[in-house]
């Protein structure tokens, strides 16, 4: 069966191979009200609301994700107020799942 894909907006994060703001995943809320998307070194958080663009939270910046992970690629939802983080194998570390409870105003 044949598919289409649809740009549906542009995620107002700057891309930085130099600083690591490379986006590597991204996931929506339980309720569909938020979109958190991962870098190598922040988290960008966007209220999603029916057919319209997502809405940037805080800063364009980001949040700083608070801990190194080698090779951190992808986020998840665990609850509503969690998430979970993964990154893969370094080459001089092993991959690592982590836990980032959640304050973000809705």
């Amino acid at each position: 069966a044949a598919q289409e894909l649809e740009r549906v907006a542009v995620l107002p994060i700057r891309s930085s191979l130099v600083s690591g703001r490379l986006v590597t995943g991204a996931a929506v809320s339980p309720d569909d009200s938020l979109l958190v998307v991962r870098t190598y070194v922040s988290l960008h958080f966007l209220r999603l609301r029916p057919n319209a663009p997502p809405v940037p939270l805080g800063r364009r910046e980001g949040v700083t994700i608070p801990f190194v992970e080698a090779q951190g690629e992808a986020v998840t939802f665990e609850a509503a107020d969690r998430l979970v983080l993964t990154s893969e194998r370094g080459t001089s570390a092993r991959g690592s799942i982590c836990r980032l409870h959640l304050t973000v105003a809705r």
